[in-house]
């Protein structure tokens, strides 16, 4: 399966920041395969845990997921935590989703109480920039 149908990340080293867009219904191997990717990025971008970053996630196709993958999502959310996320947006576009995301984030809260990462959910890529405090990355242009 062509994994770039699931998922795709863009790396922004000058502004320490990580877009991603998650799609379709994920089985384990498709979890597991995407929370390699996304450690690795984690690592680049943070150099190591020493330097803080942000994420935007583009979820609008993304719909809740099994509890497996879920758990595999709460283990990168916990991941990126623990080296150096300061915000993450996610922009969703389902009730479901949201509150999935929402569950999670309180979830990696409470068991990282000492970190001071920031979640929020969005409806569009404007509002979450501008939550993200990102101005001069601007929304692409409509083909």
């Amino acid at each position: 399966m062509d994994l770039s149908l699931k998922w795709d990340f863009k790396l922004d080293f000058s502004n320490h920041f990580m877009e991603f867009k998650m799609r379709g219904f994920w089985d384990d191997a498709e979890a597991d395969a995407f929370c390699v990717a996304f450690c690795k990025h984690v690592d680049e971008l943070s150099e190591g845990g020493k330097r803080g970053f942000k994420v935007l996630i583009d979820a609008i196709d993304f719909p809740a997921q099994n509890e497996s993958v879920r758990g595999r999502i709460l283990k990168n959310m916990s991941y990126s935590v623990n080296n150096g996320l300061e915000k993450s947006a996610r922009i969703v576009s389902r009730s479901i989703t949201e509150l999935q995301f929402r569950t999670l984030a309180k979830e990696v809260s409470s068991n990282l109480k000492a970190k001071n990462a920031q979640f929020g959910e969005f409806n569009s890529r404007a509002e979450a920039l501008k939550w993200l405090e990102l101005p001069g990355i601007q929304p692409p242009i409509p083909s």
